[in-house]
Parts: C-alpha cells; structure tokens; sequence
C-alpha cells in the first residue's frame, strides 16, 4: 500500500510562510495533481513529501510509515518513490542504459543493468539503449528521466513539471503516456503542474492550491464546473464582463445569462459575469459588440469583440469592424477584482 497523508503541513522561509495547514490524502494507486501558478507552495509541497524539504510542522505519511514529523524526515533514498524533474536531468555523457541503470549501480545491484534494459522496454527506448542524450528528442529523453524514476520500482512517483519544456504535440503525446503507465504500474503518484489542461489529462483528482493553501479539490469536471472559489474559476480559464447579480441570473444592459455563482459572489448586486470561451457565440440576440479580428483555428473560426472597454474571444465569424451581438449560454457569478475593470455599466433592465 502506497497512499500518502500530508497532515497539517507548513513551511516556512524565514517571515514567509509558503505553505500552510495543508491537510491531503493521496490513495494508493490514484494520481493527485498540485494544480496552482508560480508561488502558490505546490513544488515546495511535492519536495517535501519527496524529503529534499523538511516541513516546519505538521507530518507526512507514505504507506503508513510517518517519513516526516515537523523538520525530524526520514531522508528521500529511504522513502521507496521515483522523481522527474522539469529538466529531465539526464547526465549528457552517459548512454540512455548508463544513465537509467546508474542508481542502482551506486547501490552495487547485480541485476542493475538487466533491470534497466526491461524498464527502458516499458517506456519503449530500448532500441535507443546506446545513444547519448544529445542524440535523443526532448520526448525521448523525459521517458529516459520517467525510466530512471521508474528503475528501482517504488511505490510513489513524484512529477515535477515534467512536460514544460516540450512543445504541445509533445505534451499531448506524454501526458496520455505518463498516466497510461502509472496506471498500468500501479503506482500512486503526485503531479505538480501550472497547466491545468495538463492537470485534467493525467490526474484523477485536483488539488488547485493558492497562496499555500488547498482552495478546493475533487475530479477535475468538479473544478472545472462547479468551481467554489472565485480564484478556482478564473485560474481554469474565463472571460469576464461586468454585470448585475440578480438571483441565479446576470444581466448585462437588459440582457440575462443563466449563472452559478461562487462562494465569493456577491449576493446581489455588480459582480463579474465569467464564461468560457465555448459557453459563447456570435448570434441574432445578446450583448452588442464590434468585431476587432478573427482568425481561422483549424475547426472553426473565432472573433476578438469588443464590448464596451473589454476584448473577449468568441466563436463564430463575421467581417472586422461589424457590430454584432454575442449571446452567452451559461456562466459564473464572480466576485469584483479589487480593482474593479473598466466595462460595460452593469445597468439592470428598465421595468415593462
């Protein structure tokens, strides 16, 4: 059993407290992904639980054996967990077999290298086994990174960015393959990523974390529908306008959209209208707005409108300069930014 506890987890660099109170449960088997931008504690959170961090308090469990309790740790060669890292750190002067077979070699294990020629088989590079890094795609050589991870078995795998330094098809082509053998290894494992389409591709479940702390968690069609934050809604990808609240309805001037609001949202009253891009479309009725560009993106054409002060995208086509009206199907009730954006004025219909 491989499952991971974090229990009232804190860190903190000297007056700056990075992560706090962080309380997560990671089944065995399952993959947890730290969602979350730059600064928010999910690195500091995996390095942690990897042991390349003590915590300043709190404790971390894997498998039921407490590996940290407050700065006391358990060092990461005894924890039985595999890591990738952002930059691959594959050494450049070793062969793809050398460079998977080399930590169990620094342990003296006689089946060192026999193990990595059947792992490198399972990520599919063992017809590559005797090139040198530089003669490898930066694909090829993060399944190298994967297979070192993977080598020594562990229980846990730990991924750190893993896939930021490929291009998109790349990505695309990795994030499928990552959770296709985690899975078929039975391995528990923690993403950490600030790509939340990443995030929804690979993991089983989401932890958004902001400002140190878990804002919310659960499956990713959760986050992405029924997000309970405004700081959940909007870091998986909105556009906004400025509207009057009123009920389980936004109105702008006069024209209404069905909205689920936030924790945060006002119960009434100006708030921010909050949609995704797909949720909108060009059409005969809704918000008036002018055309400012269009462009082609491969299965269908979308617009830059402009309405009142704000630029959204919207699909549909139609000639720039035009006045058009973008009508949208649904969306999200969102608390104003502290500093509330120019727009539209958030007017309520005139009676009759």
């Amino acid at each position: 059993m491989a499952e991971i506890v974090l229990e009232t987890l804190n860190k903190q660099y000297g007056p700056v407290q990075v992560v706090r109170d962080l309380d997560l449960a990671v089944g065995d088997g399952e993959i947890v992904c730290l969602l979350g931008g730059s600064g928010c504690g999910k690195t500091t959170t995996l390095r942690m639980i990897a042991g390349l961090e003590a915590p300043t308090s709190g404790r971390i469990l894997i498998g039921g054996v407490q590996v940290s309790d407050g700065p006391r740790i358990t060092p990461p060669e005894a924890r039985r967990l595999g890591m990738v890292f952002q930059s691959y750190a594959v050494w450049p002067h070793l062969t793809v077999l050398r460079n998977v077979s080399f930590p169990l070699e620094m342990r003296r294990d006689p089946e060192a290298r026999d193990k990595a020629r059947r792992i490198l088989e399972t990520v599919q590079l063992d017809k590559l086994a005797d090139r040198l890094p530089h003669q490898l795609s930066g694909g090829q050589q993060q399944r190298v990174a994967l297979a070192r991870a993977l080598v020594a078995e562990p229980e846990v795998l730990l991924l750190d960015e893993p896939l930021s330094n490929l291009d998109a098809k790349l990505r695309a082509e990795m994030r499928d393959e990552i959770r296709s053998l985690v899975k078929r290894l039975g391995l528990t494992a923690v993403l950490v990523t600030h790509d939340h389409e990443e995030a929804f591709a690979v993991a089983d479940r989401i932890a958004l974390m902001d400002g140190g702390r878990i804002v919310q968690e659960g499956p990713p069609t959760e986050l992405y529908d029924a997000p309970r934050t405004d700081v959940v809604a909007r870091f998986l990808g909105l556009e906004e306008l400025l509207a009057v609240r009123d009920g389980d309805v936004a109105r702008i001037d006069g024209v209404a959209v069905p909205v689920r609001p936030t924790d945060d949202a006002p119960d009434d009253g100006a708030c921010m209208l909050g949609f995704r891009t797909h949720a909108a479309r060009l059409a005969e009725q809704g918000i008036s707005a002018t055309v400012v560009s269009r462009s082609y993106t491969g299965g269908g054409w979308r617009c830059r409108v402009r309405i009142g002060e704000r630029e959204l995208r919207v699909p549909g086509d139609a000639p720039v300069g035009a006045a058009v009206k973008v009508a949208v199907d649904r969306g999200f009730a969102l608390a104003l930014p502290a500093r509330a954006p120019v727009g539209i004025s958030p007017t309520r219909p005139s009676p009759g």
